[in-house]
């Protein structure tokens, strides 16, 4: 098939033939001049007896430079992307286990009970490990898991310091379990009483540990620790509570049937050592009128043995038994609980039961 001429190559053909001649003589010798000088800067090429062979084709030693250098980014990417993770791993490997960022110094905070070295050995730093081999995660669930400690935060501070920052639990009352354990505001029981320990804080009795444990069904354990926490609720009402300066609560009693009890302790003279029945749910008024009757039985000089401030059809009705200071009263209040009569054939009030009304205004005379 015929090629149609180029239209560039056609008009400079004929621009040439309209030159003189002495002009195209000197223009044909430049351009004469001009393809010896490209073909100086042509690359000498080095045939093979093997491609000569072949049909004569030639390989040049400037194509192969450019195509090396071509390729020189890729192979060096290539090599650096396998060397990385060596590089990487030597180099972790390295910052885990040098001396130098080993920790020298533990800041801690919020311990008041727990001792520093016990907050190391729970941590598991008191051998002074590498600072960026420790796991935090572990670190803090090794805090946790010291009775006293509830919550923990643990930060690294390079080079070489650690600080660690805890939240010590609260007890609120201990709960008799046959041994005493230590429950917290939250009602978590953390920790049993060792010998030799001591705290001023009610007993919470009345619950088993099978009802704790769930022995008896997951029903009677829900119930079990919401009464333990009830139990918390009344002692935080007890304290805050004008009684609560003066009367030291020694005892909460739970019953499924009667609710709740509290034994008095120091601080109510005649009423020391009383049970009062509160019932389900205890109240502000149930203190108020309890204080009253504690006023008066001091004013009077009657020793009060039982309360019951729990009739939830007349809230303001109080029954008192009072206790006797001979062994004859004694047991008139024995006789007294199952409605019998002193051996005068007088029915025992003394030692007996009695109701009272009692409000802010109003007093027994």
């Amino acid at each position: 098939m015929r090629q149609r001429p180029n239209r560039r190559n056609v008009t400079g053909v004929r621009q040439f033939n309209r030159l003189s001649l002495w002009m195209r003589l000197k223009k044909l010798f430049a351009m004469k001049g001009q393809v010896r000088k490209n073909h100086r800067k042509r690359p000498k090429t080095v045939v093979s007896t093997w491609k000569r062979i072949q049909g004569g084709a030639s390989f040049s030693f400037g194509g192969l430079g450019d195509r090396i250098l071509r390729l020189l980014p890729h192979l060096g990417i290539v090599i650096i992307g396998l060397s990385l993770p060596v590089v990487v791993a030597l180099g972790y490997r390295y910052l885990t286990h040098t001396p130098s960022l080993s920790i020298r110094e533990v800041q801690v905070e919020g311990n008041q009970r727990v001792t520093p070295s016990e907050i190391l050995e729970a941590a598991g730093v008191a051998q002074g490990p590498n600072l960026l081999a420790l796991d935090l995660e572990a670190v803090e669930t090794g805090l946790i898991s010291h009775p006293w400690v509830r919550a923990a935060k643990v930060e690294r501070a390079l080079p070489d310091r650690l600080r660690i920052e805890i939240s010590e639990r609260t007890p609120s009352i201990l709960l008799s379990l046959g041994s005493l354990y230590l429950v917290d505001v939250r009602g978590e029981i953390f920790k049993r009483l060792a010998p030799g320990e001591h705290f001023s804080l009610p007993i919470l009795t009345g619950i088993s540990r099978a009802h704790l444990t769930g022995e008896l069904g997951v029903e009677r354990m829900d119930r079990a620790r919401r009464t333990i926490r009830d139990a918390i609720a009344l002692v935080d009402r007890w304290q805050v509570s004008s009684l609560g300066d003066t009367v030291v609560l020694s005892e909460v009693r739970a019953d499924p049937l009667y609710g709740f009890g509290v034994v008095m302790g120091r601080g109510a003279a005649m009423g020391t050592g009383a049970l009062v029945h509160l019932g389900h749910e205890p109240n502000d008024a149930q203190l108020e009128r309890l204080e009253v009757l504690l006023d008066e039985a001091n004013t009077r000089r009657r020793r009060l043995a039982e309360i019951h401030l729990d009739d939830e059809r007349k809230p303001n009705r109080t029954a008192v038994r009072f206790r006797s200071d001979s062994e004859r009263e004694q047991e008139g209040l024995e006789k007294g609980r199952q409605g019998a009569v002193s051996p005068s054939g007088q029915q025992g009030t003394r030692a007996g039961i009695q109701a009272i009304a009692l409000t802010k205004k109003e007093r027994v005379d």
